[in-house]
């Protein structure tokens, strides 16, 4: 099973997209970046699983995106919304972690099932020591939490083989494709090969 993200507030095309997939034989879970605005009202959850329900994909196929500093802002108001989510099978993921001023107390309470480290970190961590030093940290703080790991903005080799030696479980970035339209993103995931990796003499 491989992963996409959809820009932000997609769902509905999202859903049909990856119908489209399933049904050509690639089965993809997709992410949605979504506005905490949007997740505040009591209804939110039964409103998505509805949305998925009538494109004829299931919650466990979508990953819903919500960005670290919104998090923190809203947490209080959406915290009942987003574990109704999950408990209907939604996933949560936490982006652009690092970038905002997260309390832990709230990531450890709210039900992420993904964090997504900024590509601000990841981009060139492999030759920056700091950069590297927030990567690690932030896939160590993960792994404790059994959340999915997501490396943003991967665009060497070098970086590449970093987080694959440190367990970053999943990444994206132009070192595996730029964004592509849903029409041309099956033919890319057929013709996509992983990275070579260097081994030390």
């Amino acid at each position: 099973m491989g992963s996409c993200s959809s820009t932000s507030g997609a769902t509905i095309p999202a859903c049909r997209w990856r119908k489209r997939w399933a049904a050509e034989g690639t089965d993809l879970v997709v992410s949605v970046n979504v506005s905490m605005l949007n997740l505040v009202k009591v209804d939110a959850a039964d409103r998505y699983q509805q949305i998925v329900a009538d494109n004829g994909v299931k919650p466990r196929d979508i990953v819903i995106e919500i960005t670290e500093s919104s998090v923190m802002s809203e947490a209080a108001h959406a915290l009942n919304v987003l574990a109704r989510l999950r408990l209907k099978g939604f996933g949560l993921s936490i982006d652009d972690f690092g970038t905002g001023y997260s309390s832990l107390a709230q990531l450890s309470q709210i039900p992420f099932t993904e964090l997504k480290i900024d590509q601000g970190f990841v981009t060139g961590a492999a030759r920056q020591q700091r950069k590297r030093a927030v990567v690690e940290t932030s896939l160590d703080l993960a792994h404790k939490l059994h959340l999915t790991t997501v490396a943003e903005g991967v665009e060497s080799v070098e970086d590449w083989q970093m987080l694959a030696a440190l367990g970053c479980q999943l990444a994206q970035g132009h070192l595996i494709a730029p964004a592509l339209p849903g029409d041309e993103l099956l033919r890319a995931v057929n013709e996509w090969r992983p990275p070579e990796l260097h081994t030390s003499q």
